[in-house]
């Protein structure tokens, strides 16, 4: 029995590809075995594969039949492994949580530990500073529940927890400007982004762009302390909570400058989000941690 993932790759390779030996570079193989494979599975199905007889080869119906099916067959796997791990962790009494860079570090310990009080049958998995955590993940179950903006479907029970206040963090080496009117005069401006794809940095885009202020991003970064260290060391502006730059710059006070953006300008909700196809349990789970992230301590 022929492997099915080498086979898949030699087949996709070579439409390519000139030569059996263009396939085995491409491939770092060599090119004997890139025909015993071949050979193989011509022998197994009891067709030919390839047209190999001249220069450029080509797949025949029959080989463009099995890379199809065997494509198909690859993601029926990564599905059924996705499925499995899914089932593994429901029975384990594991329930995943991811962040957003949002809510501070500090309230993770308070989390767990009122989690762990009200359900001590369970555990938890918590995944903190993912900017761009999205539905998908709990469509696709990769997450249980979502700790981040607002969604806006009907396919989730969404709770509001609060809303997080923003400034731009204006490093001393970086513009001249105290306010937007001064900024919008250094364009276009030098910034460190949360990843593009993620619903924060899209709605600080949109607040850029209401301002008539143009954007020159030079570094991408994954979660906003990371986007605050990197902002500083390269001079650049960056957008995030005005609590955790302080908190990240504690003794730098003299090195930038904070101008709070108004929350009628740029408003972002946080919500405990989770799908209505999820159990009970974990629509409970949800429920009471949007409870524990609304506290005081928590925000």
């Amino acid at each position: 029995m022929i492997k099915n993932d080498k086979l898949l790759l030699i087949l996709e390779t070579i439409p390519h590809s000139k030569t059996l030996t263009d396939v085995a570079n491409r491939l770092y193989f060599t090119q004997p075995y890139i025909s015993k494979v071949i050979r193989q599975a011509e022998q197994e199905y009891q067709v030919q594969l390839v047209n190999r007889a001249q220069a450029p080869i080509s797949l025949t119906p029959a080989g463009k039949s099995v890379r199809d099916g065997l494509e198909r067959l690859r993601y029926d796997e990564l599905q059924l492994n996705k499925n499995v791990q899914t089932i593994r962790r429901r029975q384990q009494l594991t329930i995943t949580i991811a962040l957003s860079t949002l809510l501070e570090t500090k309230a993770l310990p308070k989390i767990a530990g009122e989690l762990h009080r009200l359900f001590p049958q369970l555990s938890f998995r918590l995944l903190n500073q993912l900017p761009n955590a999205t539905e998908d993940d709990l469509l696709t179950q990769n997450v249980d529940i979502l700790v981040g903006p607002t969604i806006d479907s009907p396919l989730f029970y969404c709770h509001e927890v609060n809303q997080a206040e923003l400034a731009i963090l204006i490093p001393k080496s970086a513009h001249r400007g105290a306010n937007l009117t001064a900024l919008k005069k250094d364009q276009p401006i030098t910034a460190v982004t949360l990843p593009r794809e993620s619903l924060l940095q899209q709605r600080i885009n949109g607040f850029w762009e209401k301002q008539g202020v143009s954007l020159r991003p030079i570094c991408e970064v994954p979660n906003m302390r990371l986007a605050i260290l990197t902002a500083v060391e390269l001079g650049a502006i960056t957008v995030a909570r005005p609590d955790l730059i302080k908190a990240t710059l504690q003794g730098q006070t003299k090195d930038y400058r904070l101008l709070r953006i108004a929350k009628e300008q740029l408003m972002f909700e946080s919500t405990v989000s989770v799908s209505k196809a999820a159990t009970p349990l974990v629509q409970q789970v949800a429920q009471k941690l949007a409870q524990i992230v609304a506290s005081a301590d928590c925000n």
